[in-house]
């Protein structure tokens, strides 16, 4: 979103089209943009893979392979309604990113002539953009070129655009609100997020340690999104243990992240590309834990670059639970611990990245008429 809003910034007059991955609730919440001017859908198939599982039993997960032969029916129906949309909209130019949705997008680009630039996010470049990268006008990349195999001349390291309202308040603004969520100056907050469809291995995990962690420290205070359909598990695991309604709030879902983190003290969290940034932005201390099942083992990869930089402390699921009770306790009880761990992730911070993607953007539409 907030590369719409730079093209907007930078020429009121352009056009902003969404495509999205039919029944995404994503897409649901892009309609409500006004840097987007119109929304549409489309089917789209993914093959699913997961990281660590050998290609023998891969081939004989009977349900995952008959999903993977329906998503390619599914993949094929996408072309050609992309194709369609494409003939009557017309674009001069298309930004390809978010998962699969990019592939049927691309390939009826490619068939209409129509120039596109791509965004990898991950230290990993996923299978949908390793298979629209070749024809690609540019590929623009979250983590630093060296990560890809993409041609030089094409290749720029751009960051990962974020949302513009994750930023580094002062500490009247989060004491302000903190106050308005009721908690104060002194209280330890911490925010557990497992990504928009949550995470059921981080959830449980953070539910166990926060509640040692509560046996000698009573005042904390957890804010926990869990995504839609882990929430009534993980509200009555915290209910379970005897946490109060006042020192824990679960969450579904919201599309305020920015303000749950903005008063925490320190974040638990998977290692996808987009939340790093984003907390990188606000200069937040952060324990990742990544998906050791995604496939191509991105997040793995993620937390160890972020790792190696001196950004983040990384607990595996595999780990002893005390290990991250002992990285949280030391990282709440120790301010300057945990201001030198933000500062370092801050330092990483791309805070121009959407406003490089749009100049791309622009200047390949430019060339494309001129």
């Amino acid at each position: 979103m907030s590369v719409a809003q730079e093209i907007k910034q930078i020429n009121p007059a352009i056009s902003t089209v969404y495509v999205g991955l039919r029944g995404d609730k994503i897409g649901e919440s892009v309609q409500n943009s006004d840097d987007i001017d119109e929304t549409y859908s489309v089917l789209a198939g993914k093959l699913r893979r997961y990281h660590g599982e050998s290609l023998l039993r891969q081939m004989l997960d009977i349900r995952t392979q008959l999903l993977n032969a329906r998503d390619a029916f599914y993949l094929l129906i996408g072309t050609w309604q992309a194709w369609r949309l494409l003939g009557r909209r017309k674009p001069d130019v298309i930004f390809a990113k978010g998962g699969f949705v990019v592939v049927p997008v691309a390939w009826a680009a490619r068939l209409r002539k129509i120039p596109y630039g791509m965004h990898d996010s991950d230290t990993v470049a996923g299978l949908a953009n390793r298979l629209i990268a070749k024809a690609a006008a540019w590929q623009a990349t979250g983590m630093p070129s060296s990560f890809y195999s993409y041609p030089k001349s094409t290749t720029h390291y751009t960051g990962v655009p974020y949302d513009a309202r994750f930023r580094v308040i002062s500490d009247d603004e989060k004491n302000e609100l903190r106050r308005t969520m009721g908690i104060t100056k002194s209280q330890p907050v911490v925010f557990v997020i497992g990504g928009g469809l949550g995470a059921q291995g981080l959830n449980t995990l953070a539910v166990e340690v926060l509640t040692s962690y509560r046996e000698s420290n009573p005042n904390i205070h957890v804010f926990h999104v869990t995504g839609h359909a882990n929430y009534a598990e993980v509200a009555k695991d915290y209910k379970g243990r005897g946490w109060a309604g006042g020192s824990v709030k679960v969450i579904d879902y919201t599309d305020e992240v920015f303000k749950y983190s903005a008063v925490s003290d320190v974040i638990l969290t998977r290692a996808g590309a987009t939340a790093l940034a984003e907390f990188a932005a606000q200069a937040k201390a952060c324990i990742v834990i990544p998906s050791p099942h995604l496939s191509g083992g991105h997040q793995l990869s993620n937390a160890s670059y972020f790792a190696e930089k001196g950004a983040v402390i990384v607990h595996q699921e595999s780990d002893p639970p005390h290990n991250l009770l002992q990285n949280l306790d030391s990282l709440l009880k120790d301010t300057q611990l945990r201001v030198a761990l933000a500062q370092e992730l801050h330092v990483l911070a791309k805070p121009d990245a959407a406003i490089s993607i749009a100049h791309l953007l622009i200047n390949t539409a430019s060339h494309r008429t001129a």
